[in-house]
């Protein structure tokens, strides 16, 4: 059995939370600068903003984090949006159905919060991904994305 928990910034103790997911999140390819996007000050800068959601998957003695993803949510003028991302399992868990139950949580938080829509990315080479993202309904929009680096 696993235990599957949402936390976000309002939750005590989620600095705690840091290590277990800089483990996990470590396991993530898509650093292509090289640096290490997961530092414990940029994981509880993330943890303790209020539009962060964190679904996070355990054993079910909670004491090994199995897997998780990040819900970021955008308030603009008339509508919510949300982002996932950083969404992983670890490599002993896959294949198991544990990504499609921590999508499913992130959704649900979504769709609880009032969002309008969600996106995320994945590269292409990522087909089980990719077909993960379009058993929920995720399409690609016909939009021209834009990217500029800081």
């Amino acid at each position: 059995g696993m235990i599957l928990k949402i936390i976000s910034a309002f939750d005590e103790g989620v600095c705690k939370l840091v290590l277990p997911m800089r483990g996990l999140l470590r396991q993530l390819t898509d650093n292509e600068e090289g640096v290490d996007n997961f530092s414990v000050e940029t994981l509880e800068r993330i943890l303790t903003k209020q539009e962060t959601r964190i679904a996070m998957l355990w054993t079910d003695n909670e004491k090994t984090l199995v897997g998780m993803g990040m819900l970021f949510l955008r308030h603009e003028a008339l509508k919510i949006t949300g982002f996932i991302g950083e969404v992983v399992v670890d490599e002993p868990y896959r294949r198991r159905g544990c990504a499609r139950m921590i999508n499913e949580c992130l959704i649900a938080k979504a769709r609880e919060m009032g969002v309008c829509f969600i996106e995320l990315t994945s590269k292409q080479e990522r087909a089980e991904a990719i077909a993960l993202y379009k058993s929920f309904g995720f399409i690609k929009p016909m939009t021209h994305y834009f990217r500029l680096y800081l």
